[in-house]
C-alpha cells in the first residue's frame, strides 16, 4: 500500500478502492513517466516486425447522425463504461499526451492503471474518420510468477477428477453462499474467464497479469494429464486404518 500523496507511477494494486486524492497523485506523477517501450502510435501506420495486429470492425449505423452519436461515445470514453470499472475523470479530454486513470475492481482487490492517448484522428472531407488510440506507458513491465504452473495443475484435477465436488462462494444479490460445485463447472468456467481476457472480450488490461499463460499453461496441464492417465489407472478405494 502507498500512503496519499506517494503513488507510483506505475499500475498499483490495492486491497481499497483508490479515494480521489490517491487517483490525482497518480495522475500528477503520470505526466513525466516515459513510454516503456518505442513503438507507441505504430498502430497507426504499418505495425513493426515481431507485433501482431488484431484488427476487428463492426458497422454501427450509417449516416452523419450516427456518425455523431458515435463520436460523442468515443469522446466520453464508453469503451470504459462497465460497472466494475471507473475512469477519473470520467470523460477525460481527448489530445495527445492526455492521462486518465483506470480504476478496476477485482471482487476483493483494486488495480490502478493510466491510459494515455498517443494520437488523434479527426479528418473530414467527403468521408469523415475520428478516433484516438491510447497506450499504457508500464505496458511491457517483465512478470515474473508461477500462475501457468498453477493453471496446468487445475487442467490436469479437471481431466482426473472432473465430478470431484469443489466448495465454492457464490455471490447471491450482496451474499456469498457456499455451494459445492462439480470442479468441470468451475474450473470451465475459471477457464473461459481467462480465455476471454487473454483475446480482449472481457476488461483485463493493466492488472498485471499474464493471461494467456493461464490458458496455455492449463490446455498443456490437461493434455498431459490425458497422456499420463493410462498410466495411472483407477486404483480403487484407499483403505484406511480407524482407531476405536
Amino acid at each position: 500500500m502507498l500512503r496519499p500523496g506517494t503513488e507510483s507511477k506505475r499500475s498499483v494494486l490495492r486491497l481499497s478502492k483508490p479515494t480521489s486524492q490517491q487517483v490525482e497523485s497518480f495522475l500528477i506523477a503520470q505526466r513525466t513517466e516515459e513510454f516503456s517501450y518505442s513503438e507507441q502510435g505504430a498502430s497507426r501506420q504499418q505495425a513493426p516486425a515481431g507485433f501482431t495486429v488484431d484488427h476487428n470492425r463492426i458497422q454501427l449505423g450509417e449516416g452523419v447522425e450516427d456518425f455523431n452519436r458515435a463520436k460523442r461515445a468515443i469522446d466520453a470514453w464508453k469503451m470504459f463504461d462497465l460497472t466494475w470499472v471507473n475512469l477519473s475523470p470520467s470523460q477525460g479530454p481527448i489530445h495527445r499526451g492526455a492521462n486518465v486513470a483506470v480504476v478496476i475492481s477485482h471482487l476483493g482487490f483494486w488495480s490502478m492503471n493510466a491510459a494515455r492517448i498517443v494520437y488523434v484522428i479527426d479528418e473530414r472531407g467527403s468521408s469523415q474518420t475520428y478516433g484516438f488510440a491510447y497506450g499504457n506507458p508500464d505496458s511491457t513491465t517483465t512478470l515474473v510468477g508461477a500462475s501457468g504452473a498453477i493453471a496446468g495443475v487445475l487442467g490436469a484435477y479437471l481431466v482426473m477428477f472432473p465430478r470431484a465436488r469443489v466448495m465454492s462462494l457464490v455471490p447471491i444479490a450482496i451474499v456469498f453462499i457456499p455451494i459445492r460445485l462439480p470442479a468441470w463447472v468451475v474450473l470451465g468456467s475459471w477457464f473461459l474467464l481467462q480465455w476471454l481476457y487473454s483475446s480482449g472480450s472481457g476488461v483485463a488490461s493493466g492488472a498485471g497479469v499474464a493471461y494467456l499463460a493461464h490458458v496455455y499453461g492449463f490446455v498443456a496441464g490437461a493434455l498431459l494429464a490425458l497422456l499420463l492417465r493410462p498410466m495411472l489407472g483407477d486404483r480403487g478405494p484407499v483403505p484406511v486404518r480407524r482407531r476405536y
